[in-house]
């Protein structure tokens, strides 16, 4: 992606929060919030708070981040993960785009290497079922 394409839609995503704030009076962060985000889905054995930590070590040596903003937080369950959202600001839309690529490789390699049992997987309980006998035949 070029940066006159990203910036195109960050545009074109500025306008829609700014039409959709005037027709239905929410706020325009409701679009503009996912393109300063990285999203990921980890194992519920995530240590969340050392992820929070590695994200601030991460931001801290990209020259890439404003400082303006950064956060993580847990945005959903689901049966099989947790969604961490990793929030975070640069100067502008290229530079966004680059740091969060840069965020999400770091956050991956960082799990990878320190937890992997943290990396989604699918789980299946596997139980023994009762022996059945089958019926004898009748004695003529």
């Amino acid at each position: 992606m070029t940066i006159l394409t990203l910036a195109a839609v960050v545009a074109l995503g500025s306008f829609c929060a700014g039409l959709l704030g005037a027709l239905t009076g929410l706020g325009g962060g409701i679009v503009v919030v996912p393109l300063l985000t990285v999203l990921l889905h980890v194992d519920y054995s995530v240590p969340v708070e050392e992820i929070r930590q590695e994200l601030h070590r991460l931001l801290e040596a990209a020259p890439l981040w404003d400082r303006r903003v950064w956060n993580l937080q847990v945005t959903d369950t689901g049966d099989r993960s947790v969604e961490l959202r990793a929030m975070m600001s640069a100067s502008n839309a290229g530079r966004l785009w680059d740091l969060r690529v840069q965020v999400r490789e770091g956050l991956l390699v960082f799990l990878r290497e320190r937890y992997p049992q943290s990396l989604p997987k699918a789980r299946t309980e596997l139980s023994r079922a009762p022996r059945v006998e089958a019926p004898q035949p009748a004695a003529a």
